[in-house]
């Protein structure tokens, strides 16, 4: 299942990549030297995500296939949202361990990404996200202002937890795109990048990373009991939420030295 998964995304991404034009190609050092002021798309959350790797969510993903398989694609978007909606107490569970903890994820990582662009020098000046793109690949830039050359857009793929042999897991995806704006205000992407936590391959783009995973962010039991572990779950998604920070900005906006740590 997981590579039948993986197969997906790498097609959805290829697709994307191909219709989007945009480059894989690592971005000069030189050219973003100069950068000292950037736009960035506020990280915000609609809700933390759920994925299930066990028997459970096996049996629901075999389901929708079945049910695409026989009623075409009509038949897959109602078994698709079934699906979804019976997740969604696990969902609630992994938001009400973490709500009392704050700051939540994004926000963690929108502060250490401001605070490591500071450092360098650069000005960052906050943005609302613009709509979504039809395959969900990022967000339409087609009628989007920009004040400063370059633009960083932040997509959260999908931020929560996983759960597989007993034990609830951080699960992050965080897309970015490095877009620069050209005379007239038109946006165009220079690069994009995926950091990921316990989540799917990096799929071949040079700019992306697969963090390592920590044994202490693993916890036992499903994400129903998560709160049972106290502020440890919030802990972990705040230390990953400051590595995808540090990561996107290097790679995002490199300095020819590597500063990830």
């Amino acid at each position: 299942m997981r590579k039948l998964n993986a197969l997906l995304i790498v097609m959805l991404y290829v697709a994307a990549v191909l219709s989007s034009g945009c480059t894989s190609m690592a971005v000069d050092p030189a050219k973003i030297a100069d950068v000292k002021t950037v736009t960035i798309t506020r990280l915000a959350l609609p809700e933390y995500s759920y994925l299930g790797r066990d028997a459970e969510a096996l049996a629901k993903n075999l389901g929708v296939t079945a049910t695409a398989y026989g009623l075409g694609m009509v038949g897959f978007v109602f078994a698709d949202a079934a699906r979804i909606k019976s997740e969604q107490p696990y969902r609630d569970a992994i938001r009400a361990a973490l709500i009392d903890h704050p700051p939540g994820f994004d926000i963690a990582l929108n502060t250490k990404l401001e605070e490591v662009l500071s450092q360098r020098g650069i000005k960052v000046v906050w943005t609302s996200p613009p709509p979504r793109l039809p395959d969900n690949s990022g967000y339409d830039f087609a009628n989007a202002d920009a004040a400063t050359d370059y633009v960083i857009e932040l997509f959260p793929f999908s931020a929560g937890f996983s759960y597989e042999k007993k034990t609830s897991n951080p699960h992050v995806d965080v897309r970015w795109r490095l877009l620069k704006r050209y005379p007239g205000g038109k946006i165009i992407e220079s690069n994009r990048g995926t950091v990921f936590y316990d989540a799917g391959q990096s799929i071949g783009n040079p700019s992306s990373v697969q963090i390592a995973t920590n044994t202490e962010y693993a916890f036992a039991g499903h994400v129903t009991e998560l709160k049972n572990h106290a502020d440890k779950p919030a802990m972990a998604m705040r230390a990953i939420a400051e590595q995808v920070a540090r990561i996107t900005a290097e790679r995002a906006l490199p300095t020819g030295q590597s500063q990830i740590k």
